[in-house]
């Protein structure tokens, strides 16, 4: 779909021929009436191939859908070349006119009605070889449909329906038992109702655009706590609605909202939450759920990073004093440094383009440059670096001469990381202590020209690296991450392991005892407190040798314990794991610090 494998290496994947037609327009005069036509082809192609992905990060039901139409229509254009009349109307949707049965004249005469670039062409005003491009692709995107048609189950819908009865309905959080879903395309709406009335979920309505006018009503009477108690309706406790319910009603009789899909517009975002969190709400607390895409599906939609760095805008501007989207955001600083807090997000915004922009140019040495070892370093002539990339003792100066920096002479830049934390920039100045840069203060730093040239690494460099390593260390940057909320993104893949495969067993816990045991475990795991090369991988090895025990959860328990977690101290009064997140501990320690990369300044 993206013209990437798994490891970003380029592929022949699909090139969306279907929306370049004009692209492959033979005769000069016919490419001019619609401009860049390399460059509107190619932005044709990549809306197509971001909403593709998109849709399979909604539900592969919807994913199924889109590649269905997809290939509807290839087959619409083939036709049309064989009919000898191709239309390439910009302000027309020719494939939704030919699917509600409109003929080729009437298709001319709106096109004709319409005006403007809207044109009927033969095959012969086109380049020979597209009607070839055309119909290898439908070969590509036909068996791509075939294949995905024998996948029967979505591990999203899965995890979806396992925490239906364990955290949007519970009790504990959700005392009203109603529930808001919001996704982004209908068919995503319709599998998760089919598949919460398969699971014995009732009283689900879902809504959309084609019936909002209808069920208005219902709406109201069913999910609106303005109206008053005596004309409650009891008819429906969920609600799944796409954005057509996003503003303008009340929704309010529910505290619980999931956000089934992450719009893009984060504006969109805090609106949906709006329609639960309102004045009249019975409940003391509103939670609010997001099902984020894949790791691999985000890398090239950046759905995540584009919300959080709005929303991170909004709450500095604002002062707001709630996290919506995730666990990464700060809030309640009010609106003093919302310009300042905008304008370092469009220059992070820069660098992180860059860098997207190179790895889409350049998979090889990108690839080549991630694979550069540990301690990597470099000695660069400060004199490279301008004043406005150098750090300042006062970030918040008003102006550029007012501000001082400090001397880059004998100094050292050193990014480091461990097991459980994502990293640090550490500068160590020629005198003085460490100072901790972020991520836009360190880019600066690290700015250079292809056409710089090293410099030998001043005798204070080996010095200065160990420097930033034991401040790393310090209880400062410990403390950081023992007070952090923790997310299972941030655990190692060992600690993954081994808490999913609690988790298996503590589902199939013979005895009430022995699942706090087993849950108590789990919270001592993502709190730190067992090294990953510990109990979490004594509990991967024990669970791979013993496969064939699994089938026998009492067979299984009763060898766990004695064989693998009798032998690892753990107190009988240990809180229980709240699933998903937990706060680090005071054990919590950095497991395995590196030195990443070190940039000397001589």
């Amino acid at each position: 779909v993206t013209g990437f494998d798994t490891e970003d290496r380029p592929v022949d994947g699909l090139k969306y021929y279907r929306y370049r037609a004009i692209e492959h327009l033979a005769k000069e005069e016919d490419r001019k009436q619609y401009g860049n036509v390399e460059s509107i082809s190619e932005r044709l192609a990549g809306i197509m191939r971001i909403l593709l992905v998109k849709r399979l990060e909604s539900s592969f039901h919807a994913f199924r859908g889109s590649l269905t139409r997809l290939d509807k229509a290839i087959d619409n254009m083939l036709t049309m070349f064989t009919n000898d009349r191709v239309f390439v109307a910009p302000d027309l949707d020719i494939n939704k006119l030919l699917e509600e049965g409109y003929s080729y004249d009437d298709i001319e005469e709106r096109i004709t009605s319409k005006g403007g670039n809207n044109r009927e062409f033969i095959a012969g005003d086109f380049d020979p070889t597209f009607l070839d491009l055309l119909k290898a692709e439908k070969k590509k995107v036909a068996a791509l449909l075939s294949r995905w048609k024998q996948v029967h189950h979505d591990p999203k819908l899965e995890e979806f329906i396992d925490r239906l009865g364990t955290d949007f309905l519970a009790k504990k959080t959700n005392p009203s038992g109603q529930l808001v879903i919001f996704t982004e395309s209908t068919e995503t709406a319709a599998d998760v109702q089919r598949c919460m009335q398969e699971k014995g979920y009732g009283k689900i309505l879902c809504v959309s655009s084609a019936n909002r006018k209808e069920t208005e009503q219902a709406i109201r009477m069913n999910f609106d706590a303005n109206v008053p108690d005596d004309r409650w309706q009891h008819d429906y406790d969920v609600v799944i609605t796409t954005e057509v319910l996003a503003e303008g009603v009340n929704l309010h009789r529910s505290n619980v909202i999931i956000n089934y899909d992450v719009p893009w517009n984060s504006t969109r975002l805090m609106q949906r939450i709006g329609r639960v969190n309102r004045i009249g709400t019975r409940a003391d607390a509103v939670y609010v759920y997001n099902f984020y895409p894949s790791a691999h599906g985000d890398d090239e939609i950046r759905l995540v990073d584009t919300a959080l760095r709005k929303l991170q805008a909004f709450h500095t501007a604002f002062g707001e004093d709630n996290k919506i989207f995730s666990r990464l955001e700060e809030v309640g600083d009010g609106a003093l440094y919302g310009a300042k807090i905008q304008q370092e997000e469009s220059e992070t915004e820069k660098y992180l383009t860059f860098l997207r922009q190179y790895r889409q140019k350049h998979p090889r040495r990108f690839k080549e440059i991630a694979q550069i070892p540990n301690k990597a370093r470099c000695g660069r002539d400060e004199k490279t670096v301008p004043d406005v990339n150098r750090p300042a003792f006062d970030e918040n100066a008003l102006t550029l001469t007012s501000r001082a920096t400090y001397p880059l002479a004998k100094t050292s830049l050193t990014y480091l990381k461990s097991d459980n934390h994502p990293g640090t920039f550490c500068f160590v100045p020629a005198e003085g202590q460490p100072i901790e840069l972020t991520f836009l203060q360190a880019a600066k730093l690290f700015d250079a020209q292809e056409t710089e040239k090293p410099v030998v690494l001043h005798d204070q460099h080996h010095q200065q690296t160990l420097t930033g390593l034991e401040y790393f260390k310090t209880d400062k940057v410990q403390h950081e991450i023992q007070t952090q909320t923790v997310n299972r993104q941030q655990l190692s893949n060992v600690e993954n392991k081994a808490i999913t495969n609690l988790q298996f067993m503590t589902k199939h816990a013979p005895t009430a005892q022995k699942r706090t045991v087993l849950q108590q475990f789990m919270k001592a795991i993502k709190d730190g407190k067992f090294a990953s090369k510990g109990l979490p991988k004594e509990i991967n090895d024990f669970y791979d040798a013993n496969g064939k025990l699994k089938t026998d959860p009492v067979a299984f328990l009763d060898k766990l314990f004695p064989d693998v977690l009798d032998r690892y101290a753990i107190s009988a009064d240990e809180p229980i794991s709240v699933e998903g997140n937990t706060t680090m501990s005071a054990q919590r320690a950095i497991i395995n610090p590196k030195i990443v990369l070190t940039v000397s300044f001589t």
